[in-house]
């Protein structure tokens, strides 16, 4: 890296020297003009350097925010992402409602508008749950497309029919196995971040076991048959968060799944048909249809899958009421027996554990449950191709490129980093990230790499520049 500071203060120096007078008037004539035309050069490539660092960031800045719009859009048309702002305007909503209902008189200017703010936001919150529907109607649309036999009945031409059939058969034989890949693949990524969160937290359980155990001969010998069976009550518990069960409840949300994708096309038919009954009201019918129908239909079963995970937890570590569990009746069995630095350290321990223990649980029942639904109706191939459509700007910025060595600047500092930012954002949701988490995590990746690009790009792909920056400085 070239010093700036250093070869500016030879520039000021420079522009101060006198030389004196001497017999030999040559070298004075001679080596001034080279000095100075040698400390010129490199204040301009300095200059040039700036520039360049200049651009670099720039673009890297740019290609983050392409990476950010680009997972925006296809944040916008996946379900999933639309939940955390779902919550909040709920939030938002009962807030404004308990507000409403506090003011003693309801007809002045502040109840005015609390109930304006409330019924706003409702109807707000109730046109974003609704648009979902169209997201899973453009899934299940894309996946019928892609991997449903169709017999196109309504042709009555015989010969245009079988040709039909050829061209969707042919299709389908392209189609069908890249679809269920990229399917399967991100199911995967969301089981193997339930299994890492797990395996944290199994971490976590085996060192208070280990830290009580220890404990153990500090208690009277009357009260270690108490400890033994808690210890082993704990480890019965615990068998409900082994790998090998929680693979198998999630194979089973799958198979509690096997209606949905029916009974979304029911749900919309049913819709449909309403407004052809002159006996429904047109307003009605659609204020009450105004719910995300997918995650409607699938309400009650994460309930139950949700409770039963609590229950186990609770059992566990206990509740943040007035439930303890099993920890804490040991922890507090040994307590008595132990100085407070010891007990302290158990009880942060405790804590820690108990927060990864739950974040785990609702990754596996609410998360994942979440991430599957939208897997099972189509979401992740059609996530694809928003992504493709968007990132056939990349392939622009490299086509129009003038020459060979602008081609592979564009491609390092711009496309490539805009496709694997994209691609990391991506993953992130896929890795049951919240959606906004996914998106800014994507857009840093974006700018990492097109700032990587730029180096690579100098030091490997135009390596002449850097050798006349050396030799001028040398000079």
């Amino acid at each position: 890296m070239l010093n700036y500071q250093k070869i500016l203060n030879n520039y000021n120096n420079v522009n101060s020297i006198t030389f004196e007078s001497t017999n030999n008037s040559d070298v004075k004539q001679t080596t001034t003009p080279t000095i100075q035309k040698s400390v010129e050069d490199s204040v301009e490539i300095i200059s040039q350097k700036l520039e360049e660092e200049k651009v670099s960031n720039k673009k890297a800045i740019t290609v983050g925010i392409s990476v950010l719009i680009l997972s925006t859009l296809v944040a916008v048309l996946n379900p999933k992402n639309s939940k955390n702002l779902t919550n909040k305007l709920t939030i938002m909503r009962d807030n404004f409602a308990a507000k409403l209902e506090r003011n003693k008189s309801k007809d002045n200017l502040s109840g005015k508008i609390h109930r304006a703010c409330s019924t706003g936001i409702d109807w707000s919150l109730k046109a974003l749950q609704f648009s979902n529907n169209f997201n899973s109607a453009k899934d299940v649309a894309f996946k019928w497309f892609c991997t449903e036999k169709k017999e196109f009945l309504s042709v009555r031409d015989l010969r245009k029919r079988r040709k039909l059939k050829n061209m969707d058969k042919k299709f389908r034989n392209i189609m069908t196995k890249p679809y269920n890949a990229i399917t399967k693949w991100f199911d995967n990524i969301g089981k193997y971040t339930v299994k890492t969160k797990y395996r944290s937290v199994s971490k976590k359980m085996d060192n208070i076991e280990n830290l009580l155990i220890r404990y153990r001969d500090r208690i009277p010998e009357s009260e270690r048959s108490i400890f033994d069976s808690k210890i082993n009550e704990i480890k019965r518990a615990r068998e409900y968060f082994n790998e090998s069960n929680v693979l198998q409840r999630l194979d089973e949300q799958e198979k509690l799944m096997n209606n949905l994708e029916k009974d979304f096309l029911n749900r919309y038919e049913q819709y449909k048909h309403g407004f052809g009954n002159k006996w429904v009201d047109k307003g009605t019918h659609v204020s009450n249809n105004m719910t995300f129908w997918a995650e409607e239909i699938l309400m009650p079963t994460r309930d139950r899958l949700e409770l039963q995970g609590k229950e186990a937890v609770t059992k566990l570590v206990g509740n943040q009421k007035d439930k303890k569990g099993l920890y804490d009746e040991l922890i507090d069995l040994v307590g008595t027996h132990l100085d407070k630095q010891e007990k302290e350290s158990l009880i942060k321990t405790l804590e820690k554990t108990d927060k990864k223990l739950r974040n785990a649980n609702h990754s596996e029942c609410v998360d994942y449950f979440d991430k599957k639904r939208d897997l099972i109706l189509g979401s992740a191939p059609t996530d694809i191709v928003t992504a493709i459509g968007g990132l056939g700007l990349s392939g622009i910025l490299i086509t129009t490129a003038d020459s060979k060595d602008e081609k592979i600047t564009n491609a390092l500092t711009g496309a490539f980093p805009v496709i694997a930012g994209l691609g990391a954002s991506m993953a992130f949701t896929a890795m049951l990230f919240s959606g906004v988490k996914g998106m800014l995590y994507g857009a840093l990746t974006s700018v990492g790499l097109s700032k990587l690009g730029s180096i690579i790009d100098k030091q490997y792909f135009k390596p002449d520049k850097k050798n006349v920056s050396k030799e001028v400085i040398n000079a």
